[in-house]
């Protein structure tokens, strides 16, 4: 929020830099795509019509039908209306015979290749691939009847027969049993998406990572802040930032004609609920991150596999079959390859109605993924509130469970030979007495050569009031250590600290004197670099009094 407000270019940048990252990925692929898609929609019950003044042609065509000579003076008619096309008349009238040469001989993609069989004079049948399947996107089936209708009006001297201005695109209703959408369509929006947020994570995670790297973190916690309030802040302000991102993304959706038949509110709330789950993944993952080039490659590597493993699947299977739900769930670039997958089907490219509220939500599969987003987002907002439970926290990073000698709480234990002899009438405010710590390697590290490190060894000292307390040592001491545990921020393994408040003691180590003693004590964060640049001496310490709480501040001070 301070380098926000004291940087409102850098402001901006946050907020615009995803969508616009993300838009340029998605619209570069478009530019060249727009003819394959008008956007416009099919009434059920009728066929798709196409603007008969855009067309494209087939290479090639091979005509036949019940009638060869019929069929060679259709072929002749289209070549000399269509020079770019090469007519081949074939000499087999049976049909399947026909179709099984047209599936040797031409490509499957209609722009290669059409076959044409008459069943009679003004009744024939377009076969690319060697069958009859709906393909919006296949913009040569219309030239290739465009030209044929042409033929044969100027055959039988009679243009009105057949309407060439406005034709049929599909030579059958679009359905899920005739619309096959290629594989290309599937999964390179998909891609393009995955691609591009994984450049905008790069400016996500940065600040995220650098607050651990560089102990951020630590300072907010050691004056109260609760790790769990710390993560989910972070969450709310990206998720934030993504409402932005998501609206630019549905603009880009719908005008740009990605997903131009399907309601908006449900194309918003894929991208938002997306971006919601990779906020939610990668701020929990960068908490346990200990290099910042490291964690700039995470987006990278998880968006590669999540590419290969999601691509596999749609390929192989369909954009609703079981597994991609379940590794949306986990991951959420496979969610996002899911929905677009998805999305493509049911528009302009694939069965041309779009995916609408009310209608068809369930039967495409959105919801399923929707569900798996929602899940998702809950899994890794769960796991960061057990992350930062002090609980779990001290069980992974293998910390021993605090033992506190209560005869080491009083003055009265002073070892003479270890302290100074305090002045006469001298009030002890902190009594430290015995102070064990130990570092183990995590429970879980592929570093097996770590060994435990035993940083205080029995620390004693008190500190008394109106007296400044130097405390020295050098690297490795146990100053940090110390104070961390005097703090409240990390758990004590041995000894007894005992503070003496004027309405009684208190000592560490209970859950009620620990949250009153953190109350109680004043602490200056010794790593706070985040806000070094942007924030005055006065800024710091008022904004460390606030996340404290308790504390009367008033203007001026």
């Amino acid at each position: 929020g301070a380098k926000d407000m004291k940087r409102p270019f850098y402001w901006s940048a946050k907020f615009l830099i995803s969508p616009l990252l993300l838009m340029l990925y998605t619209m570069g692929f478009f530019f060249a795509a727009m003819d394959y898609n008008d956007g416009g929609t099919v009434v059920v019950g009728d066929y798709k019509l196409f603007d008969g003044t855009k067309l494209q042609f087939p290479a090639r065509m091979v005509i036949s039908g019940w009638n060869t000579s019929y069929a060679e003076l259709v072929g002749s008619t289209v070549e000399s209306l269509q020079d770019t096309i090469y007519v081949n008349s074939s000499v087999t009238s049976n049909l399947t015979d026909f179709t099984s040469q047209c599936q040797i001989e031409l490509p499957s993609a209609a722009d290669g290749g059409v076959c044409v069989y008459f069943d009679a004079n003004r009744s024939y049948t377009i076969y690319y691939g060697g069958i009859e399947t709906a393909a919006p996107w296949q913009p040569a089936l219309a030239g290739a009847q465009y030209v044929v209708n042409q033929a044969i009006g100027q055959i039988f001297n009679a243009d009105e027969i057949y309407p060439v201005d406005w034709i049929q695109q599909t030579p059958r209703l679009l359905t899920s049993s005739t619309v096959e959408v290629p594989t290309v369509f599937l999964l390179i929006q998909g891609i393009l998406h995955v691609l591009a947020t994984c450049i905008s994570l790069q400016f996500l995670i940065g600040p995220v990572v650098y607050e651990k790297i560089n102990q951020v973190r630590e300072s907010y916690v050691m004056v109260g802040v609760k790790l769990r309030t710390y993560l989910l802040q972070w969450n709310l302000y990206y998720d934030f930032n993504a409402l932005v991102t998501a609206g630019a993304l549905t603009v880009v959706s719908i005008y740009w004609k990605i997903f131009p038949l399907s309601s908006p509110f449900l194309v918003f709330m894929s991208h938002y609920l997306g971006l919601v789950q990779l906020n939610a993944l990668f701020i929990l993952l960068m908490q346990v991150q200990i290099q910042e080039e490291s964690a700039q490659g995470k987006p990278w590597i998880i968006g590669m596999l999540s590419m290969a493993v999601a691509s596999a699947l749609l390929v192989l299977t369909n954009p609703t079959f079981i597994a991609l739900y379940i590794l949306a769930t986990f991951l959420p670039f496979v969610g996002i390859m899911q929905y677009y997958a998805i999305y493509i089907t049911y528009d302009a490219i694939g069965y041309d109605k779009g995916i609408h509220l009310g209608d068809n939500v369930f039967e495409s599969g959105l919801f399923g993924v929707y569900m798996a987003q929602l899940i998702g987002i809950i899994f890794y907002l769960g796991l960061a509130l057990l992350y930062s439970s002090p609980v779990f926290h001290n069980w992974i990073s293998n910390h021993e469970q605090s033992v506190q000698d209560p005869g080491l709480k009083t003055s009265a234990t002073r070892d003479q030979d270890r302290f100074e002899p305090l002045v006469p009438g001298s009030d002890v405010l902190l009594s430290v007495r015995g102070l064990e710590h130990t570092y183990r390697p995590p429970r879980y590290t592929c570093d097996k050569t770590q060994k435990p490190e035993d940083v205080l060894k029995g620390l004693d000292f008190d500190v008394c009031r109106g007296e400044v307390f130097g405390y020295l040592g050098h690297n490795g001491a146990g100053k940090t250590t110390s104070v961390n545990i005097l703090t409240g921020q990390l758990e004590m393994q041995q000894g007894a600290v005992t503070y003496r408040f004027r309405d009684g003691d208190r000592s560490l180590g209970g859950a009620d004197d620990d949250q009153y003693i953190r109350k109680a004590i004043g602490v200056t964060p010794q790593h706070n670099t985040a806000l070094q640049g942007d924030m005055t001496g006065r800024e710091n310490i008022r904004l460390m009094a606030r996340l404290k709480g308790g504390v009367d501040i008033s203007d001026g001070q």
